[in-house]
């Protein structure tokens, strides 16, 4: 799945990371997608992220090894 975003910040984070990462990210980022699909807890519950929120702001979370569900957890409880 390749990640696309209309935000000048995701579109530059896509393109810097090595295709083993990109790879990583675009399959952990489809996972969050799919679970925040299942959800109608938030503004942004039901929708694709890359279009609602953008890319960039999940990286971290993937970075720093969350899950999906526990990024979006972790999102809601910093909103």
């Amino acid at each position: 799945m390749a990640l696309n975003s209309e935000f000048k910040e995701d579109k530059e984070l896509m393109e810097s990371l090595c295709p083993n990462e990109k790879d990583k990210f675009e399959k952990w980022f489809a996972d969050l997608n799919a679970e925040n699909m299942r959800r109608n807890n938030v503004f942004y519950s039901g929708q694709k992220l890359e279009n609602a929120t953008g890319i960039k702001c999940w990286f971290d979370y993937f970075v720093d090894g969350y899950m999906p569900a526990e990024a979006l957890d972790e999102d809601l409880t910093n909103a």
